[in-house]
């Protein structure tokens, strides 16, 4: 028999993916933490296999619907919320299978990436569109970096999402991406409405890759609902 409805948050780290079940009064019902490897194949570089994340997710809910037995195990869970890591990049091809292992948000490998950014965009102009410099751990400088370091991967990418919403596509087979994590340090709505035609103008014309699906037809996002992004 199904008891009170809980809610489920998944959180996708660095070092493994914590998951807790909360009841209606906000009473933590269930907790369970999955751990994976952080793999480091060279001085500054660090880089996880998209599936442990998805492998992770997965043992982690099975443990939380076993643990709601008594609630009526997952047949309680009324809603499931994802965070996780930021900037860690996830390029997937057309069949959306991914095609290189994720570059983290503390991989420093992309240093000559950065300054080429702020030396093309210019660093005034760049922290005015998008409130922040070029840093290493950035998406952009790691994309650049596939560009220049492995094309054949670079032709192929069709969609880029951050190491949570790769979890969610396995989970709900949808394509998305949350509004602060496209754009860190914009958190004004009106700017951030302001400058999205002008930072997608902008991607297109740095990258050369009019195919790639996180940007379409001189929209940088379509447009918002309950604070997410949906690629169009």
């Amino acid at each position: 028999m199904v008891g009170d409805p809980v809610l489920v948050g998944i959180d996708v780290g660095t070092t493994g993916v914590k998951g807790v079940a909360i009841s209606a009064s906000g009473e933590v019902v269930a907790r369970v933490e999955i751990g994976y490897e952080l793999s480091i194949p060279q001085p500054g570089w660090a880089e996880q296999d998209p599936e442990d994340w998805w492998r992770a997710s997965e043992l982690a809910l099975a443990s939380l619907g076993d643990q709601l037995g008594e609630q009526g195990g997952r047949e309680a869970i009324a809603g499931i919320g994802l965070s996780g890591q930021m900037h860690g990049l996830v390029c997937l091809d057309a069949e959306r299978r991914f095609l290189f292992p994720a570059i983290l948000w503390n991989d420093q490998r992309t240093g000559e990436e950065c300054a080429e950014i702020e030396r093309r965009v210019g660093l005034e102009r760049l922290i005015r569109l998008t409130g922040n410099r070029a840093l290493p751990g950035f998406t952009a400088p790691k994309l650049l970096w596939l560009r220049r370091h492995e094309p054949d991967v670079y032709a192929r990418i069709r969609h880029v999402l951050l190491p949570k919403d790769y979890v969610r596509l396995r989970l709900t087979g949808e394509l998305a991406i949350d509004a602060a994590d496209v754009a860190p340090g914009l958190d004004d709505q009106p700017f951030l409405d302001q400058v999205e035609v002008r930072l997608a103008n902008l991607f297109f014309k740095f990258f050369e890759h009019g195919r790639l699906r996180v940007l379409r037809d001189g929209c940088l996002w379509s447009r918002r609902k309950n604070n997410t992004i949906r690629h169009l």
